[in-house]
C-alpha cells in the first residue's frame, strides 16, 4: 500500500494548481495589543472572523506577528472582507462587515499565555483605519497551571469535556474503546504528560472547537512532548476534530503502512511544534483546511493512500 507523506515546515497543509485571485475588498485595522504581564511573550497571533445570523463563525485571516520589545504593540492589519460583505448583504445588513478579532499572545514555544477579543467592528473597504485596543486576560487554566482534571486508563462511559472543567491532564494513556465516545467542547485544554497518548481504539472522538474558542491539545512539558492522538483498529463511527490546535507531539514515523480503517475528519486544525509525525491518518481519513507550523521533524502529516487531502 502506497503512503503519502506531507512534510511541510510551515503554512497551509494543501497544494494545488494556481488560480486567478478573487477580487479583494480590504479593511484597515490599527490594533493596539498590550502585554498583560511581564513574561516571555514573543508572538501576537490575530485571527479575523465574522459571525453569521445563524451563529456560524467564518474565518477570514490568521496572522502571527513577532514581538520585538516589551510593552504595548501596534499592529496594522489589512483584512480581505469581501466574503463577509457578501454574506452581510444577503442577510440584509447595511453597516459593513461585522468583523471580529481573536487575539492570543504566545511565548517562544508558541504556548498561549494571554487572550482577548474585539468586535464586532463594522468594517468597510477603502475606509479610514479602524483603531481598536485589545483587552487581554491571562489564560489561567492552561497546561502549566496548578488546577487540572486528571484522566487516564480506559474510558468506562461516554464523557463530555468542557472548557469550564479543564484543563484535562493526561497522566496515563487514555483509551476510548468500541462503544464509547469522548466529546470535547470549544475552548477546552487537554495536556498530555510525556509518554502518554489518547488512543481511539474502536470508539469515537468528537472534538469540535470554534474559530474564537479553539480546542488546544498540547504537552505538559513542551520540551519532552507527548504521544498525541492515535486511531487503532476499526470503527463504524466517524471521529471529528475541528478548529483545534494539536501541539508538541513526539511521535515516530510509522514503520509499516497504516492498515486500520477508522473514519476521521480533520477540519481547520493547526499542527504545531511536532517532532517526528504531527498527525498519522489511515484509510477513511480526510484532512481539510488545516495548517502546519514549526514542525521539527521530517513529516508533518502522514497519510495513507486511501486517505484524502482536501485542497479547499
Amino acid at each position: 500500500m502506497a503512503l503519502l507523506a506531507v512534510g511541510l515546515a510551515s503554512g497551509c497543509a494543501r497544494e494545488g494548481p494556481a488560480t486567478a485571485p478573487a477580487p479583494r475588498a480590504r479593511a484597515s485595522i490599527a490594533l493596539s495589543v498590550p502585554q498583560a504581564s511581564a513574561s516571555d511573550r514573543s508572538i501576537a497571533e490575530v485571527h479575523a472572523y465574522y459571525v453569521t445570523r445563524t451563529g456560524s463563525e467564518v474565518s477570514l485571516q490568521r496572522s502571527a506577528t513577532p514581538i520585538a520589545a516589551p510593552g504595548a504593540q501596534q499592529l496594522s492589519l489589512a483584512i480581505d472582507i469581501a466574503s463577509c460583505l457578501r454574506d452581510a448583504s444577503r442577510e440584509g445588513g447595511a453597516g459593513g462587515c461585522p468583523l471580529r478579532l481573536a487575539i492570543v499572545l504566545l511565548d517562544s514555544a508558541r504556548v498561549p499565555l494571554d487572550s482577548g477579543a474585539v468586535g464586532p467592528l463594522y468594517a468597510a473597504p477603502a475606509g479610514p483605519p479602524i483603531s481598536v485596543v485589545a483587552r487581554l486576560t491571562p489564560i489561567r487554566r492552561a497546561c502549566g497551571g496548578s488546577v487540572a482534571t486528571d484522566r487516564g486508563g480506559t474510558l468506562g462511559a461516554d464523557e463530555r469535556w468542557s472548557e469550564a472543567g479543564g484543563p484535562y491532564r493526561i497522566t496515563g494513556t487514555l483509551r476510548v474503546v468500541a462503544g464509547r465516545s469522548l466529546s470535547v467542547g470549544p475552548g477546552t485544554w487537554i495536556c498530555g504528560a510525556p509518554g502518554t497518548q489518547i488512543v481511539i481504539e474502536g470508539g469515537r472522538l468528537d472534538a469540535r472547537g470554534t474559530v474564537s474558542r479553539p480546542i488546544v491539545v498540547s504537552a505538559l512539558d513542551t520540551a519532552r512532548g507527548w504521544g498525541g492522538i492515535e486511531w487503532r483498529g476499526t470503527s463504524p463511527d466517524t471521529s471529528r476534530v475541528a478548529n483545534a490546535i494539536i501541539a508538541h507531539t513526539e511521535v515516530p514515523i510509522p514503520p509499516v503502512p497504516i492498515r486500520r480503517v477508522a473514519p476521521v475528519l480533520f477540519d481547520s486544525v493547526t499542527i504545531r511544534g511536532a517532532r517526528g509525525v504531527g498527525v498519522a491518518l489511515g484509510p477513511g481519513a480526510r484532512l481539510a483546511r488545516s495548517r502546519v507550523e514549526r514542525v521539527r521533524g521530517a513529516v508533518a502529516v502522514y497519510l495513507d493512500s486511501a486517505s484524502s487531502l482536501d485542497e479547499s
